[in-house]
């Protein structure tokens, strides 16, 4: 049998992912003759049949599955080898990890970096993110991990995504969306503000966070809480703050912020009736090892996340 060739293995898993040769064959920058030729000398090499040929494009054999599998496995593992390699060479301090728009988990993120080494190379990756995008980036090594955020009562459509991308997951935070105004808002001196109050005022909502393939009524996975007719549909975390601060009447939904990080901003929260509970989520892919930097991360992620529980931010009334 002649020896497996690590590219081959970066064919077919791309093959699988773009769902037909020719697609897979664009994304690679290659010719689509010298692609279907790879795969066919792979699956001559390891005598099975990977991919069905159909009209609609490329169907994975039950043998395949399994072999895509260990594809994966074994791609990983080699990835970090050069990576190991790669990091001792060059002594860099390197995280990639996408997370959702929350501010309490840009915090952490920003205390993190201040107790990096001095000095040292430094490659950095924070994307901040949809859940759809973020389970994609763990899935496919562009994040070394991610947080995704859902629903509390889709927890199990998402869990469901999880697997067929073999994650694992664990719970990070569950809480009740708050409101977040600016400390110079009509309602902002209100203890706790009643829903019909919000009708004349703008709303700020992500723009990016509907999920295909979820169901219509199921959709907009990170708001829900829409009334009235002024809305701003933005896609980054920095553009909502600055609206807050600067357009009279604005609002958004958000999740529980640091003290400290409403003050800097001239923000603050307030409840507003028993919204949907919302959970979000660490993933990773099975098998991941963290390394120190992660540990770190995560640790610092954890004191910000005990200190909402603590001073009960992540309630509602």
């Amino acid at each position: 049998m002649r020896n497996l060739n690590i590219e081959h293995l970066r064919y077919v898993l791309e093959v699988d992912r773009a769902g037909s040769i020719s697609q897979a064959a664009c994304n690679l920058y290659m010719g689509q003759p010298n692609l279907s030729k790879a795969i066919k000398e792979l699956e001559q090499t390891l005598n099975i049949v990977i991919f069905r040929r159909t009209s609609m494009g490329t169907e994975t054999t039950s043998k395949g599955r399994e072999f895509l599998r260990r594809a994966k496995s074994i791609l990983r593992q080699y990835e970090e080898l050069e990576a190991l390699g790669r990091e001792e060479k060059r002594d860099v301090q390197s995280l990639r990890v996408s997370v959702p728009r929350a501010s309490y988990v840009a915090d952490a993120f920003t205390t993190f970096l201040t107790h990096l080494e001095d000095g040292k190379a430094l490659d950095m990756d924070f994307c901040e993110t949809n859940a759809l995008l973020a389970i994609k980036h763990v899935a496919e090594d562009y994040s070394d991990f991610g947080v995704i955020r859902c629903k509390t009562e889709y927890r199990n459509y998402f869990t469901n995504m999880l697997e067929e991308n073999e994650l694992l997951w664990r719970p990070l935070l569950e809480f009740h969306y708050l409101l977040l105004l600016s400390r110079d808002h009509p309602l902002a001196g209100k203890e706790s503000i009643d829903a019909a109050e919000l009708g004349s005022y703008t709303e700020i909502i992500h723009g990016d966070t509907a999920i295909p393939r979820m169901p219509q009524n199921m959709a907009e996975t990170e708001t829900g809480r829409t009334r009235g007719d002024r809305k701003i549909h933005v896609y980054g975390r920095g553009s909502q703050l600055d609206i807050l601060a600067r357009v009279p009447g604005a609002y958004m939904w958000a999740s529980p912020m640091p003290e400290d990080l409403l003050r800097r901003n001239g923000l603050t929260q307030k409840r507003c009736g028993q919204g949907p509970d919302f959970s979000d989520v660490l993933i990773y892919q099975a098998g991941h090892n963290f390394g120190s930097l992660e540990k770190m991360f995560l640790s610092q992620l954890e004191r910000v996340v005990n200190h909402i529980l603590d001073s009960g931010q992540n309630e509602a009334e």
